[in-house]
């Protein structure tokens, strides 16, 4: 079985999320590939799926408490969003963002 970093490697490589050119910059680079959900970011969000909507995936907290990528722009349970270079080839699709460990019990 693949482990979620492994799988959310996978997503970065084929998709390429491109860096969020509002974020503040480090050493004359943009480290932030998230845009937020509010302000000119949600607007670039919203442009961008105006215009290519396979485009944009949005950051959410699952059910079970985990973070996953899903494809498309949701609004519940929203973290963030992504914009990638190349576009969902899947009607949906999701990657897991984060995989928090189960606390183990003391006996």
């Amino acid at each position: 079985m693949i482990n979620w970093e492994d799988q959310l490697d996978a997503w970065d490589a084929k998709y390429q999320p491109i860096k969020n050119q509002y974020a503040k910059k480090q050493a004359g680079e943009f480290v932030e590939d998230k845009f937020e959900t509010y302000g000119i970011d949600l607007e670039f969000v919203r442009s961008v799926y105006e215009t290519d909507p396979r485009k944009v995936w949005t950051l959410v907290e699952g059910d079970d408490g985990n973070l996953y990528i899903s494809s498309g722009y949701h609004l519940v349970n929203r973290l963030n969003y992504f914009i990638t270079k190349n576009p969902c080839e899947l009607e949906y699709e999701e990657a897991p963002y984060y995989i928090f460990e189960e606390e183990e019990e003391d006996a």
